[in-house]
């Protein structure tokens, strides 16, 4: 019986050695006073069952008979500490869930933006929030560099402020060698910085067409963080896209999967690659069903799936998928994912979407592009069919994946 509870306290220091730890760490960086109140508390219960351990005392149960209170003390306890804990796990999930209200509100968060700059000018931080928000958010491409400019002013050193900056210029202004300067000097300052080494890798192999340095950041990524899916899935695009070796393609989607299953985009990623690579419907439609249940409202997995439908004749589940889609795209203010859905309206649906074109002239006004990694072949199906007007597809496509005017 001592053995179990001796047992019992060895466990519960290593616990509250854990999360006093990471909540100290947490206050360090970030200075609030919720994770340092956090810190007082298991550091103090962490103390208690530290003297339990080696003197037989403790401050709580000393604490509690003094005040003659036992029950209510350690009912008080329980309760803080239960509410801590959850607070500890489930504010990944609050914090994403806020930002997706507000997402919905842009307008909203713009003032919310203008408020903190106002009051913490000072704060590099808040301008490169700002700046992604613009950028993603409002499109507003100019405007963005400004803010993200004078984020690096204030902190130069901050590599994740300069990878995001790369990212910015690769993507908006097809700028290759001032992307590549900042994706170096990020590297320099951070050299295991998983998003930059996977955003430079990304942009050796799509940009640079060095496949070799491509392959070898990639391999850098994954030394660096073994457990982020992300990187192998990453990886596994770059096998099967760049390389067209779906063997190693395939073990690293797998391996994603392993590392992150409840991630739609992944599957649909992998979906695709069975359908594309594998020629394994069967497959695929089994993956596209998993995520579209594992994210049922992601505008981007009904797109994909979508493209491939048409592609195999099943023109009306197509159709049903877009309109779907369509709904999603209002609500998450997803632009890009929009302008594929148009792009798939005119050169397949253009009679039950005659107001494609319009669409698609307006959002490319607005300067929104896409990668279109999946419209060459939609082309080659739109131009079997008898296309209407074949030619005006084709420069849609050129504008969309080509340089923001």
């Amino acid at each position: 019986m001592a053995d179990a509870k001796l047992l019992f306290h060895v466990f519960a220091i290593v616990i509250l050695l854990y999360f006093s730890s990471t909540f100290g760490i947490i206050f360090l960086k970030r200075h609030t006073k919720y994770h340092l109140v956090a810190f007082v508390i298991f550091t103090f219960l962490l103390i208690d069952q530290v003297l339990v351990v080696f003197s037989g005392n403790s401050l709580l149960r000393g604490l509690s008979d003094h005040l003659g209170t036992a029950l209510w003390i350690r009912i008080l306890i329980v309760i803080v500490l239960s509410t801590f804990v959850a607070a500890y796990f489930l504010y990944p999930y609050l914090k994403h869930f806020l930002y997706l209200r507000r997402m919905k509100n842009p307008d909203k968060m713009e003032k919310e933006f203008h408020d903190r700059i106002k009051h913490s000018p000072q704060n590099p931080e808040i301008f490169y929030r700002y700046a992604n928000f613009l950028w993603h958010l409002r499109k507003d491409y100019n405007k963005a560099m400004e803010y993200y400019q004078q984020a690096i002013e204030l902190d130069p050193r901050n590599a994740n402020i300069l990878c995001s900056y790369a990212r910015f210029l690769m993507d908006t202004r097809k700028d290759y060698s001032q992307t590549e300067s900042y994706f170096q000097k990020a590297l320099e300052l951070d050299p295991k910085n998983i998003i930059c080494l996977r955003n430079y890798a990304y942009f050796l192999w799509y940009v640079r067409e060095d496949y070799n340095k491509a392959n070898a950041y990639f391999l850098t990524a994954i030394n660096a963080a073994p457990k982020d899916a992300n990187v192998f899935w990453g990886y596994a695009n770059f096998w099967m896209d760049a390389q067209e070796d779906y063997d190693h393609a395939e073990e690293f989607y797998k391996r994603a999967i392993e590392l992150d299953t409840k991630n739609g985009e992944l599957f649909a990623a992998y979906a695709y690659f069975l359908e594309e690579a594998r020629r394994d419907y069967d497959g695929a439609d089994k993956f596209f069903r998993k995520a579209i249940k594992i994210d049922p409202k992601n505008a981007r997995i009904l797109a994909i799936y979508a493209k491939i439908l048409i592609l195999r004749g099943n023109l009306d589940k197509a159709k049903t998928l877009i309109k779907k889609a369509f709904e999603y795209t209002k609500e998450n203010k997803a632009s890009e994912i929009e302008l594929d859905l148009w792009v798939y309206c005119y050169a397949v649906f253009n009679n039950e979407f005659p107001e494609s074109g319009a669409a698609i002239e307006a959002l490319l006004k607005q300067g929104v592009r896409s990668h279109g990694r999946y419209f060459k072949d939609l082309l080659e199906f739109a131009k079997d069919r008898g296309h209407h007007d074949y030619q005006k597809l084709s420069q849609y496509e050129s504008k969309i994946t080509g340089e923001v005017e």
